[in-house]
């Protein structure tokens, strides 16, 4: 078996945002936006880390990767990002993970 366990990152705007929001005083009219924009970002990457967990847990029969934040460029001047890509030799399956706080119902 074949499991590349890398640990997923923080996403490098959350940082940036972090930054931002130290240096600019609470009253400045962009203080709400950027904490909602660290909220947005917070609550993605817990749900990629949510399905990252039972991942990990799955024992798969066969040979299998799993990689996490796989950029894949699509032609010179534009790249793909994939939240996390599951390689068999028979399969490839693309997870793009979303956090919704509701029911889904399709």
């Amino acid at each position: 078996m074949i499991f590349i366990d890398e640990k997923r990152a923080m996403p490098d705007s959350l940082n940036v945002y972090f930054r931002l929001l130290q240096r600019i005083p609470v009253h400045h009219p962009l203080y709400v936006e950027i904490e909602s924009r660290i909220n947005r970002i917070l609550v993605g990457y817990n749900g990629e880390a949510y399905v990252d967990y039972f991942l990990k847990n799955i024992e798969f029969p066969i040979r299998y990767a799993i990689l996490k934040e796989t950029n894949i460029w699509s032609s010179p001047r534009s790249m793909v990002q994939l939240d996390t890509l599951i390689i068999t030799p028979n399969f490839i399956c693309i997870l793009e993970i979303k956090a919704i706080k509701d029911k889904i119902a399709f």
